[in-house]
């Protein structure tokens, strides 16, 4: 008996310490950050919320003036329909 709940406790172990290291290397860090590209009064963005599109803006009154899907994102797990 004293043996089960030691091979038990041992994989216990081995269960936590191999999902802590996973999710230690999961992490990244967060896009830095890039100055709008202004040129003819029009400023084009490519905001980190709103991913795979860019934007552009009247600089003047800062109007939207259009927004551009230029990649699709692809989110593990997710269904197609959904994404």
């Amino acid at each position: 008996m004293k043996k089960f709940f030691k091979n038990v406790l041992i994989l216990i172990f081995i269960f936590f310490t191999l999902m802590t290291k996973n999710n230690v290397q999961a992490k990244i860090a967060a896009p830095k950050e890039v100055e709008p590209l202004i040129y003819n009064g029009i400023k084009f963005t490519a905001p980190h919320n709103h991913h795979g599109f860019i934007e552009a803006w009247n600089n003047d009154t800062g109007e939207k003036l259009w927004d551009l899907k230029i990649y699709d994102v692809f989110i593990f797990m997710f269904e197609r329909d959904k994404q």
